[in-house]
C-alpha cells in the first residue's frame, strides 16, 4: 500500500511538471524575422527582414530592412521600442501613434493599437508596400546586426554613466539615453528628433559637481541643434536643449547652417559662416552659451557674441 501511494505521488508530480506543447502565447517578440517571401528570395521575390534584440529591461532595438542586393529596399526603419512585456514591443510612429509589434505562433505581427491608422506603417515604405504584415521567425543569411557595431557610446563623469544609442533613419530618428549611477532613477530615456546625430560630449556645464550628456542633431538643411540630459544632484535627470537658430534671432543675420556646436570648457560654443548676398564670406560669427537654471528647467543662455 506504502509503494502504491508513493507511485501515485511521483505520477501526480511528473504530470504536473511535464513539458507541455507551446501554444505560441510563450514565445518572445526578440530575434529575427521574415516576410514569407523571404524563402523565395533565390527566385527573385522581395522580402522584409526585422532584428529584435533587447537593449536593457525597458528599451529594444529594431531593425526593418528589406531587400538591397537587386534593387532599392522597399522598407526601412531603426527605431527604439518600448518593452510592454516578452510578447509586446510598442513604438511611436511619425503620426505620433503607437504602433504594437507582437509575437505569434510562428513569428510576429506589425500593427497600430489604434486600427485606424494603420497608414502610419507606409510611411517607412515605397511602392505601396507597409510594415504592416505577420512575419515568420527565421534565421537570416544576412543581418542588420552591423548597424550596431558602433554603439553604445559610453560615457562617464563624476561617478555618472551614459551608454547612448541613435538611430539613422533618413527623417525622424530617435536617441536612446541609459544612465546609470544615479541615486533616484536610472531609467533609460528615448528622445525623438529630425535630422542625423553627429556625435555627443559630456561635460559640467553648470559647475555644480554634476554632468550633463549632449548629443549634437544636424537636421537636413544642415542646421545645429543640441538635445541632452543635465543630473540633478545625482539623484536624477532632465531633458536640456538648444533649438536650431531661429531666422527671427537677431544672431541670425548671414546664418545659412553649416555651424558646428562644441563643448569648450564649461561652455557650449556655436560657430558658423557669414553669408551675404547668398554667398560665404570669410567671417564666422560665434555664439557662447552658459547653462543656467530656468523657471521650471535648466536653459541655455546666451552669454557672449563675437565675429572674426
Amino acid at each position: 500500500m506504502k509503494k502504491l501511494a508513493t507511485l501515485l505521488i511521483l505520477a501526480i508530480f511528473c504530470a504536473c511538471n511535464s513539458p507541455k506543447e507551446s501554444d505560441g502565447s510563450s514565445k518572445k517578440v526578440f530575434g529575427n524575422f521574415a516576410t514569407e517571401t523571404y524563402a523565395q528570395r533565390s527566385e527573385g521575390y522581395d522580402y522584409i527582414i526585422i532584428s529584435i534584440d533587447s537593449i536593457n529591461d525597458q528599451f529594444a532595438s529594431v531593425i526593418i530592412d528589406a531587400r538591397k542586393d537587386k534593387k532599392s529596399p522597399t522598407c526601412e526603419l531603426e527605431v527604439f521600442a518600448r518593452i510592454v512585456n516578452e510578447n509586446t514591443l510598442e513604438f511611436e510612429t511619425v503620426g505620433s501613434n503607437t504602433a504594437v509589434i507582437q509575437s505569434t505562433p510562428e513569428g510576429i505581427v506589425i500593427k497600430t493599437k489604434d486600427e485606424s491608422k494603420i497608414d502610419d506603417l507606409s510611411f517607412y515604405c515605397s511602392g505601396g508596400a507597409t510594415l504592416a504584415d505577420e512575419y515568420l521567425s527565421v534565421d537570416l543569411a544576412e543581418s542588420s546586426e552591423d548597424f550596431w557595431n558602433s554603439y553604445p557610446q559610453s560615457f562617464e563623469l563624476q561617478g555618472i554613466e551614459f551608454n547612448l544609442y541613435a538611430s539613422s533613419n533618413f527623417m525622424f530618428n530617435q536617441i536612446l539615453v541609459e544612465p546609470s549611477g544615479l541615486e533616484i532613477t536610472n531609467r533609460s530615456e528615448v528622445i525623438p528628433f529630425q535630422g542625423q546625430f553627429e556625435l555627443a560630449e559630456i561635460e559640467d556645464l553648470n559647475a555644480d559637481g554634476w554632468p550633463e550628456l549632449l548629443a549634437m542633431i544636424r537636421s537636413n538643411e544642415g542646421k545645429m541643434s543640441v538635445i541632452g540630459y543635465s543630473v540633478n544632484n545625482g539623484k536624477s535627470m532632465s531633458m536640456i536643449q538648444l533649438p536650431a537658430l531661429a531666422e527671427d534671432d537677431p544672431n541670425a543675420s548671414g546664418y545659412m547652417g553649416q555651424d558646428e556646436i562644441r563643448v569648450v570648457e564649461n561652455m557650449l560654443v556655436r560657430r558658423f559662416p557669414i553669408y551675404e548676398n547668398g554667398k560665404a564670406t570669410e567671417k564666422f560669427r560665434q555664439l557662447q552659451y552658459k547653462l543656467v537654471d530656468g523657471e521650471a528647467s535648466r536653459v541655455f543662455e546666451l552669454d557672449k557674441v563675437t565675429e572674426y
